[in-house]
């Protein structure tokens, strides 16, 4: 079995394609495509991975996608190419993924759902991936670690083992609907977003808002205390000139 770290994130590139192209998500649909490293958001081509209820089975993710939608089956009646897509996390199979080895020590991809003589790879002419058997190089697989990535945690799968209520609003999907891979009937189901801390805290605007404000009201009152004592001081000299003008004796000049 290949070893999987979860706090990491990984390039998957394809011995048939080379380094030099990598397996992506893609932004408009929900299709995994080989495309050149570097061509598209940087995000679609980083793959992290979470646990399932079975040892040694994982979801894939990308960071482009998020924790809400993973790789699944699209469907499965017995062709002998079946394409894969990102769909909402469940408790399916066909998102049950295991990594094991190649002889050539490549990494070999294959699906509970599918079992493990069907794997996953590339259409060589479309390079859109998807699942068929056989052993070509189309099927051998690099995964190259980027490093730890405190960030990935396996969220999704923690509110579906608790079955915790969504508190917060679905992503929007990326496919209207999709063949399921554990039913017949074609559906996506609405993803299940993670519960988050509610504690009401000021946002950094609210208190610049606030701090803006009690300046204003300061400047505000030491202007109205200086007014007033001009005020006071005029009327105090105001008042000091009649006074002077009553007290005046009145004199008569000579002749």
């Amino acid at each position: 079995m290949v070893h999987i770290d979860l706090s990491s994130k990984y390039t998957i590139t394809n011995v048939f394609f080379g380094s030099s192209k990598a397996l992506s998500s893609t932004l408009r649909n929900d299709s995994l495509i080989i495309v050149p490293i570097g061509s598209g958001t940087g995000t679609d081509q980083l793959w992290y991975f979470t646990e399932t209820n079975t040892t040694g089975r994982y979801r894939l993710h990308t960071v482009q996608k998020g924790d809400f939608y993973a790789v699944d089956i699209s469907s499965y009646s017995g062709q002998n190419s079946i394409t894969v897509h990102f769909v909402s996390v469940e408790e399916k199979t066909g998102q049950y993924w295991a990594f094991d080895t190649w002889e050539d020590g490549s990494v070999r991809i294959s699906n509970d759902f599918t079992g493990p003589d069907i794997h996953l790879g590339v259409d060589e002419e479309t390079l859109i991936a998807n699942i068929f058997g056989g052993d070509n190089e189309g099927q051998h697989w690099r995964l190259d670690r980027l490093g730890p990535s405190p960030t990935v945690t396996s969220a999704a799968t923690t509110v579906l083992n608790t079955s915790i209520p969504s508190l917060t609003g679905k992503p929007t999907s990326p496919s209207p609907t999709s063949c399921a891979s554990s039913t017949s009937a074609c559906s996506v189901a609405a993803a299940t977003a993670v519960v988050h801390d509610n504690k009401k805290k000021l946002s950094t605007g609210s208190i610049v808002g606030v701090t803006i404000g009690g300046v204003f009201g300061l400047v505000a009152l030491i202007a109205s205390i200086i007014l007033y004592l001009k005020w006071r001081e005029r009327r105090r000299r105001a008042g000091a000139g009649a006074w002077s003008w009553v007290a005046a004796p009145m004199v008569e000049r000579d002749g």
